[in-house]
């Protein structure tokens, strides 16, 4: 498959499944959430995270999909907080732009510059493994002394 069609693949699935996850929020947890009124999830709480929303989201959504597990949970809780659904969509837009950008970038460099890579781990191999060898070596004779020695 092509570049552009990957990328734009890549686009339109993490845009679906971050807005369904707003969708989901904003539908059922709200509401969920305020009639529980859990200890760590209180009403408190979800006031103080939609002024912090309102305040900070764009940051939020733009750098969430760089946190591994982070996106999900602001997805859904820009949806609990009630975030303007076109505001999340631009953010999470520009969010999976720049982190498709720099993994397709990261995957071309890798694949133009496969045999200097390829070079570099086998001198790699070539140190690391007779080092820790001798490393496991020099542990187990030390081990073998340490037990002959207390008997």
């Amino acid at each position: 498959m092509s570049l552009w069609p990957s990328f734009g693949i890549v686009l339109v699935g993490g845009l679906a499944s971050v807005m369904i996850m707003y969708v989901l929020g904003k539908r059922y947890g709200r509401d969920f959430f305020m009639r529980k009124d859990y200890k760590y999830f209180s009403v408190a709480d979800i006031m103080r995270f939609e002024r912090n929303l309102e305040r900070w989201g764009g940051l939020l959504l733009v750098f969430s999909r760089f946190v591994v597990g982070f996106r999900s949970a602001i997805a859904v809780g820009a949806g609990i907080g009630r975030y303007h659904p076109v505001k999340m969509f631009v953010y999470s837009l520009i969010s999976y732009v720049l982190f498709a950008g720099l993994l397709f970038y990261l995957a071309l460099s890798v694949v133009e510059n496969l045999d200097v890579l390829a070079y570099y781990f086998r001198t790699y191999n070539i140190i690391i493994w007779p080092l820790l060898g001798a490393a496991v070596l020099i542990w187990l004779i030390w081990k073998i002394r340490k037990v002959r020695g207390k008997a």
